[in-house]
């Protein structure tokens, strides 16, 4: 799951695509944006969580966000 990655990366680099109040930059947007789009176009059932992070911009919703994809991708997997 490539957009489990970048969510990952977009996590790890806090101080590159969050500000100090811990919400979305321009370029942290950007880059959930286009996760989002590859995302959804795979999966539309994901529009939902890739659009309540984009509404809260917050790192704690990105946090989560990835959260539920790694769910999805247990739940996916077989045992």
């Amino acid at each position: 799951m490539r957009e489990l990655d970048a969510l990952r990366k977009l996590l790890e680099k806090r101080e590159e695509y969050f500000d100090k109040r811990g919400a979305l930059n321009s370029e942290g947007i950007k880059l959930l944006k286009i996760i989002a789009r590859g995302a959804i176009r795979e999966n539309p059932l994901r529009r939902k969580a890739f659009r309540e992070a984009l509404r809260e911009r917050s790192y704690e919703s990105v946090r989560k966000l990835a959260e539920r994809l790694e769910e999805l991708k247990g739940g996916l997997s077989p045992s």
